[in-house]
């Protein structure tokens, strides 16, 4: 392999929406990966899904089978919890590196040896090295994952047991999955795996319905679900994407969006770090920060997950995963903390620099814009030339040259934390 200017290691969601991107912006763009050794099923949730739309990849669309409700059975109740796209990650992450070729990535497929690049995109996800600066693990898990076949209708579903809990995925096509997730010092050695899943599996009642007539095909795979931030995800001459940089719990069903989002912000940061080394430092804080920020997050949300099931809190399995990695809320109330405007990093036509943001107890990393309309700018807008008698929306709109659902959406987030003058 001839050395590549930018080369990106892992083709899945993250490395290919990366290689997209990338080849958006006219970069030459090598993608090395492997392919998946096992079919698994996977959730991709409208976010990641309208993500990967926004990056090009309509062929991993097509690909991916249906949207169904995602049926949960926790703390003894039954609900519908929105909904999820179920994909296959085999078929899925092949048509993601057609999207890749047709966009003009270099697609190799291979080991990784010695690596030879300009700057390199770190996707391999969990697989991907520590490196020196290691990574901030939660409770260690490991997902249990076997195919079953039978007459089994379209079907999304969690339910919680005393040591795990359980997933469940069928997209309707006489295949479908059934996942648990267990504490991995619990993991037997690998002649045991099957008698252990199958055991798990009898601690959940709704199997029984799920698996009503399948059989079980395949064997038993068992797969790193840590929850783990890298202590580095930014260096000299290589940045690390999706879960590489920070691997959520699959409970949060944020991983897929995760990875889209940080993907599509690697081509910017990549840009400022060539193109203006001045504003290096700008990017490493901008995407360090954002990374963090995401992380803890969503760990949070996984953790609030958690703490609803109160059946089994004095179990292991529970009571670790129900106080990492903090006590912070998920969602800060906006009026628990005065918003301020103050400079920060944010990208602008392609490159990463300083702007004034709101900075909110819920976006304490502040937001630039709404819809495309700079908050801060709006802000001034309304104190000094709008005037009450005239139509705000409409005022708004014209004054910023945007459409007026753009206008509203920006005017909606200022009402919604009262900064909008009335």
């Amino acid at each position: 392999m001839s050395r590549p200017e930018l080369l990106i290691l892992g083709g899945g969601v993250a490395g290919g929406v990366a290689a997209c991107a990338f080849a958006a912006e006219g970069r030459a763009v090598t993608l090395l990966t492997q392919e998946r050794r096992h079919p698994t099923y996977e959730g991709l949730s409208p976010r990641a899904a309208e993500g990967l739309r926004t990056a090009g990849c309509e062929r991993a669309l097509d690909a991916a089978g249906p949207w169904v409700e995602r049926i949960s059975y926790w703390n003894g109740e039954t609900r519908t919890v929105n909904g999820e796209t179920l994909i296959e990650r085999q078929r899925f992450d092949a048509a993601l590196l057609e999207d890749a070729r047709a966009a003009g990535v270099a697609v190799q497929i291979g080991a990784v040896g010695e690596i030879d690049a300009d700057f390199v995109i770190e996707a391999r996800g969990r697989r991907a090295p520590a490196g020196p600066e290691g990574r901030r693990r939660g409770p260690a898990s490991v997902a249990l994952f076997r195919l079953w076949q039978g007459d089994l209708p379209p079907m999304g579903s969690v339910a919680s047991f005393a040591d795990g809990w359980a997933w469940f995925a069928s997209p309707g096509d006489g295949i479908a999955a059934l996942q648990v997730m267990v504490a991995a010092e619990h993991l037997p050695g690998r002649a045991e795996l099957e008698t252990f899943y199958h055991a798990r599996i009898a601690e959940v009642p709704e199997a029984t319905v799920w698996l009503d007539g399948a059989k079980a095909v395949g064997e038993v795979v068992a797969r790193n679900a840590d929850v783990a931030l890298a202590g580095a995800v930014l260096g000299e001459g290589w940045i690390r994407v999706g879960d590489a940089a920070m691997a959520l719990d699959p409970l949060s069903g944020h991983g897929q969006f995760a990875a889209v989002s940080t993907a599509m912000n690697v081509p910017a940061v990549v840009a400022t770090l060539r193109d203006r080394p001045t504003d290096a430092p700008l990017a490493r804080r901008f995407y360090g920060e954002r990374i963090e920020a995401a992380f803890l997050a969503q760990t949070r949300v996984g953790r609030d997950f958690y703490r609803l099931e109160s059946r089994w809190s004095e179990r292991p399995f529970w009571a670790e995963r129900r106080v990492w990695p903090d006590d912070a809320p998920a969602h800060p109330d906006p009026a628990s903390q005065a918003p301020e405007i103050a400079s920060r990093p944010v990208i602008s036509d392609g490159y990463v620099c300083e702007r004034e943001v709101v900075v909110t107890a819920d976006f304490p990393r502040g937001i630039w814009q709404v819809a495309g309309v700079a908050l801060v700018p709006l802000m001034r807008f309304l104190d000094q030339a709008w005037r009450p008698a005239e139509d705000m929306v409409a005022a708004t709109a014209e004054y910023f040259a945007c459409q007026p659902e753009a206008a509203e959406k920006a005017l909606g987030w200022l009402s919604h934390r009262g900064l909008l003058v009335a």
